[in-house]
């Protein structure tokens, strides 16, 4: 039903303008600098829910899109047809990228003002041949740099060339996507008012635990890493705004115990390296540069080595890192991976032991499922290879019958049997205890069943003459009720009122 015009055509080598990394240390860029001022634009605050339209003096290059006849004859829903000289759009497409091509390596080419609040790799549904080759979907702080962006690749005043693994040269594509974008989002919002960008510092960091920090995050969610060893301070960009707001809360919550530094966790918001000066796109000058090829596992490879993985066995000395013995005072340090092997972290999970592992998976594979019966009740339960199985109905009846006249409860069960429009089974159950006890204690006194016994005033049931228990309300208002108004309903004809 949608296609796109937007052809994929792999190229030769071409210059590249590709972006300069900031500096490891947090001492150039602990601040936002004053060109990451995202309220000071000339044209007034633009966090604002109403889109502005923009004009532009030569409308940056959008995607064709074509539509079956009758799809582009519908009355409702209309089919969108963005205008060329009024589009408020901050997406812009990426195609003809190699393959493998990560975010860490796309990101390394693209510099604006403002930066980006999110960006992913896709599958090129624009490639005509199907060779499923990636594209990315990029999402900018605003939509003067995304045009800005496009209209500089497309008229040559920039090129961005991506290597692939073999070396070639893929030079990228790039188009606004031809849609208004919607209003921030409130989340997003509120993240770009407060100065946050897709990058945190942390000051202080332990050097051994940087590998620990990074998996607990989620890797896949990073795109950069950055460690200045001298002074201690590791710098995380992610994939967007979410995720960087995300690793922040976590931070401050204090769920990495070993980054619970005197005061607190020392962290903030830094420029990330998408983030240039305002009428800039790219700081690099205009030239050859192809932005190199990043492996898949760049971030395994860079730091799940020797000092950064060795969670727990050292806290960071600025200036000071561990070496071996044999090792001369010029010799770099070796990687070498430190983490557990896959049958050791499974048997840790199990707690058994590694060689048990192969035995255990093979008894899991061949268990048949058994069924276990709760004595005393028809609550059934079963034993999968992996987990405990019990139907809604059963787990309703053993949570009852542990809750069901609990005091804390009451009002959750009443609640549950009014929704269901069932009896109020403990109601039910409390009225028939208090029959029974009744009944147990006429059998002590030698009376029939049916007269009311004596009981003595500590009874847990409260039991005492019926003369002083309190009068009910229903009763209460019947006695107070004038005669006449019992004797005479609303029906009755005017002549006896």
């Amino acid at each position: 039903m949608l296609t796109s015009a937007c052809s994929i055509e792999p190229s030769g080598a071409a210059s590249a303008a590709i972006a300069i990394a900031p500096n490891s240390s947090l001492n150039s860029h602990w601040m936002p600098s004053d060109s990451w001022a995202i309220t000071q634009m000339e044209d007034g605050d633009p966090f604002v829910d109403a889109p502005t339209r923009i004009t532009l003096s030569s409308p940056p290059r959008a995607l064709a899109l074509t539509y079956h006849p009758e799809v582009a004859t519908l009355a409702w829903p209309s089919i969108y047809k963005a205008t060329s000289t009024h589009l408020c759009s901050r997406r812009v497409l990426f195609g003809n990228l190699p393959p493998l091509t990560v975010l860490a390596q796309l990101l390394r080419g693209i510099r604006c003002y403002g930066g980006i609040i999110t960006a992913s790799i896709v599958p090129d549904l624009g490639s005509l041949n199907y060779t499923g080759g990636p594209a990315a979907v990029v999402e900018f702080v605003y939509p003067e740099s995304a045009a800005k962006f496009v209209r500089s690749v497309n008229a040559k005043e920039i090129i961005i060339s991506y290597a692939a693994e073999d070396g070639t040269a893929y030079e990228a594509q790039v188009a606004l996507v031809p849609t208004n974008s919607f209003s921030y989002t409130t989340l997003d919002h509120n993240l770009l008012e407060s100065g946050a960008t897709r990058a945190l510092g942390l000051q202080s960091f332990p050097i051994g635990s940087v590998w620990r920090f990074l998996s607990l995050i989620g890797i896949r969610q990073i795109t950069d890493v950055r460690y200045n060893e001298e002074q201690g301070d590791l710098v995380v960009e992610f994939a967007s705004l979410f995720q960087a707001d995300r690793a922040q809360r976590r931070i401050e919550r204090g769920d990495f115990d070993f980054y619970r530094p005197p005061g607190g966790p020392r962290l903030r918001y830094v420029s990330d390296s998408t983030q240039a000066t305002l009428g800039r796109v790219l700081d690099a000058p205009n030239g050859k540069s192809i932005v190199g090829h990043v492996p898949m596992d760049h971030l395994h490879r860079a730091w799940n080595c020797l000092p950064y993985n060795r969670h727990g066995s050292e806290k960071h000395q600025p200036g000071s890192l561990p070496r071996d013995e044999n090792q001369s005072a010029g010799s770099a340090l070796t990687p070498r991976a430190a983490s557990p092997s896959p049958t050791e972290s499974l048997a840790e999970a199990l707690s058994i032991s590694p060689s048990e592992v192969s035995s255990y998976l093979a008894d899991r594979d061949n268990f048949h499922d058994t069924e276990y019966r709760i004595v005393g009740s028809t609550i059934k339960l079963i034993r999968r290879a992996w987990s405990w199985s019990i139907s809604a109905e059963d787990d309703t009846k053993l949570l009852m019958a542990n809750t069901l006249h609990e005091p804390d409860w009451e009002d959750e069960w009443d609640r549950h049997f009014e929704a269901h429009g069932s009896i109020n089974l403990r109601t039910w159950e409390r009225y028939g205890m208090l029959a029974r006890h009744r009944r147990e204690k006429a059998i002590e006194q030698g009376i029939e069943e049916w007269r009311v016994p004596r009981c003595e005033a500590r009874c847990p049931w409260g039991c005492c003459d019926i003369k002083a228990a309190p009068l009910p309300g229903v009763i209460r208002e019947y006695l107070n009720a004038p005669r006449r108004d019992l004797l005479l309903s609303d029906d009755e004809p005017a002549e006896y009122r």
